[in-house]
């Protein structure tokens, strides 16, 4: 099934809302189909300045993933979202392509199944999620063209704006857990819970020595500097060519081997991490 996008008349954006209500008011005025008004910021510790249309479209975002939960307007919104990539990209407009595959990552970041049993949600139709896996795809064609084509202009943003990416970028590959994870902890924590004995760590930082003794890092593949089929083999052939090694080490203890320090058992640290955000 193709990508569709829902009639801005119809009656599912009462029933498939945001964190805030109905986000059809955004999406109209991001394509354009309602006029420009002022916007107030739901984020209210964003001190940069930006005009109305970014706030809509910052506001849209923060409805959609508020708290990193899951909410069901995502399945009528991503559709916009990617056409709104579209339109950006035909402008060649590098910071708001930038803007929205970062933020529709940290989106798609909240997809997961424990997420959704947390929410209170409308089954969704079958065409709207069939729509939804089709602006998935479109969005990842795009993201790979975009990091593809733009190497230089990524390798200049500062790190928080590159990581902030480079996790929207992990959810939208596919690789939503682990992107969720990242999200949680800034890329400074993670949290881990042993299925065997129910070991739980919540204290030490991913660049703790104590905690990098428990870990056997992976090892970096070769990237062919094309393919986005291994996340571990392009996300760390991405920072090798971005020149940012601590990054890259950081991400290599993440896909490492942990060892619980109370049973000894030896697991994938994401399979920790992910037992975690399961059981929590």
């Amino acid at each position: 099934m193709e990508m569709q996008l829902l009639p801005f008349d119809s009656p599912l954006w009462e029933i498939h809302t945001g964190a805030y209500g109905n986000v059809c008011p955004e999406i109209k005025l991001l394509m354009g189909a309602a006029p420009v008004t002022s916007q107030n910021k739901l984020r209210r510790l964003d001190f940069e300045e930006k005009d109305d249309e970014q706030i809509a479209f910052d506001n849209l975002c923060e409805s959609l993933s508020h708290q990193m939960s899951f909410y069901s307007a995502q399945y009528l919104a991503l559709p916009y979202i990617v056409k709104l990539l579209e339109q950006k990209k035909a402008a060649d407009n590098f910071q708001w392509q930038l803007n929205i595959l970062s933020q529709a990552g940290v989106i798609l970041a909240t997809d997961l199944p424990e997420t959704h049993e947390t929410c209170n949600m409308e089954p969704a139709a079958e065409e709207i999620t069939a729509s939804h896996q089709a602006a998935i795809l479109r969005l990842r064609e795009l993201a790979q063209e975009f990091v593809l084509n733009n190497l230089e202009q990524l390798s200049r943003q500062d790190d928080h704006i590159l990581t902030y990416f480079l996790t929207g970028l992990l959810a939208i590959m596919g690789e939503s857990s682990f992107a969720n994870i990242l999200c949680m902890s800034c890329w400074e924590e993670c949290y881990l819970l042993c299925p065997d004995c129910d070991f739980c760590d919540e204290d030490h930082a991913m660049t703790d020595s104590e905690m990098q003794r428990q870990i056997t890092p992976a090892s970096a593949p070769t990237w062919d500097g094309h393919s986005f089929d291994d996340p571990l083999c392009w996300l760390t052939g991405l920072l090798d060519k971005l020149d940012n090694q601590p990054a890259k080490e950081l991400i290599l203890y993440f896909y490492g081997t942990y060892t619980c320090p109370e049973c000894g058992r030896q697991a994938p640290l994401l399979d920790f991490a992910k037992y975690y955000l399961l059981e929590a």
